[in-house]
């Protein structure tokens, strides 16, 4: 935690944990019951009924940098890799073409570094992927790719070639205090569990 936002130099004074019923003064600074951090009211002074954890309307995170929105990967599809590197590869099992389904759960504090997912398309055969990233109950990236063929699709990060394999790079990375899901929905064709996979990386917290 950022210890001048937390005792309050600058304005707001030192951090009192949060209730629905305590009356907050604008500026003040107040804990999570939720994750424990620490949030600075921006409303006029009054109450509210959310946690400031998820009260994006009266409350700025001071003590951690809290993501809202995402921008999607700006590579495009990389055709035909042998291998796609720097990544943790999910497992799934096979996915019915048009199914939502949630691929990857983690529970607790960290931060996702890359995402992406690799499709296993039949040399001109046309497939699609929606993926969807989620953070402390928030989605931050909903976004539909579409290639023709074998390619890895970059999500969040970045990604590149070097000779036959693709090297996944992190990009910005974006925190979660709580909770980080990804979801996909397979379009054009299903999904093959033995072949294709989402590949991710995050740093966790303690």
């Amino acid at each position: 935690m950022d210890g001048a936002k937390l005792f309050g130099q600058g304005g707001g004074g030192s951090a009192e944990m949060w209730s629905a019923s305590a009356t907050i003064e604008q500026g003040a600074l107040v804990i999570s019951p939720l994750d424990k951090e620490v949030y600075r009211r921006v409303a006029a002074t009054g109450t509210s009924s959310t946690d400031p954890a998820d009260d994006l309307t009266n409350y700025v995170a001071a003590s951690y940098t809290r993501t809202t929105a995402a921008p999607i990967g700006y590579t495009m599809p990389q055709a035909y890799p042998d291998q796609v590197r720097g990544i943790t590869k999910t497992a799934q099992t096979n996915i019915a073409q048009a199914t939502r389904t949630q691929v990857l759960s983690v529970t607790g504090r960290g931060q996702l570094l890359h995402a992406g997912a690799f499709r296993s398309a039949n040399s001109g055969e046309t497939a699609g992927l929606r993926s969807e990233i989620w953070t402390d109950g928030r989605k931050l990236i909903e976004w539909e790719s579409t290639a023709a063929g074998p390619h890895y699709v970059t999500v969040m990060g970045s990604s590149f070639k070097v000779g036959d394999d693709v090297i996944a790079a992190p990009g910005a990375s974006i925190v979660f205090r709580r909770s980080l899901v990804i979801w996909i929905t397979p379009t054009y064709r299903a999904w093959t569990g033995s072949t294709e996979y989402v590949g991710y990386s995050l740093r966790t917290e303690a």
